[in-house]
C-alpha cells in the first residue's frame, strides 16, 4: 500500500500489541523472578513492553530485535534498556553476560530459560 493510510496502520498495530502484551507483563516478570541488579535479555522485544517494565524494576536489560522498526520503538519505550538489532539464535553477546534470558512472548504467557 501506499499513502498513509499504509504507513499508519503497523503504528497502530505495534501500539495496540503493545498494549496487550502489558497485561502479562507483571506476571511474565515475577515468573521469571525479574528484580533490582537482575541482568535480563529481552529477546524479541516489539515495542519493547517487557524491556521497559523491567528497567522500571531496576533490571539491568538489553532487548533485541530482527526488526529495525521494533529496535526503535523498544529504545524509545525503554531508554534505560540496551536495545540492538539482533535475532535468536545468533546474538552478539558473550556467554555468561547474561543471567535471565526470557522471551517476549506475552501474549501466551511463555517464558524460556
Amino acid at each position: 500500500m501506499s499513502g498513509s493510510r499504509g504507513r499508519a496502520a503497523p503504528t497502530r498495530s505495534r501500539r495496540g500489541f503493545g498494549r496487550l502484551c502489558a497485561y502479562t507483563v507483571p506476571r511474565l516478570l515475577d515468573a521469571a523472578g525479574v528484580t533490582e541488579g537482575t541482568r535480563a535479555l529481552d529477546a524479541g522485544t516489539g515495542t519493547g513492553t517487557a524491556a521497559a517494565a523491567a528497567c522500571a524494576r531496576g533490571a539491568r536489560v538489553t532487548a533485541v530485535d530482527a526488526e529495525p522498526d521494533m529496535v526503535r520503538s523498544a529504545a524509545t519505550a525503554a531508554p534505560g534498556a540496551v536495545v540492538r538489532l539482533a535475532a535468536l539464535p545468533h546474538l552478539p553477546f558473550p556467554d555468561g553476560q547474561l543471567s535471565l534470558p526470557h522471551t517476549a512472548l506475552l501474549a501466551s504467557g511463555r517464558v524460556a530459560g
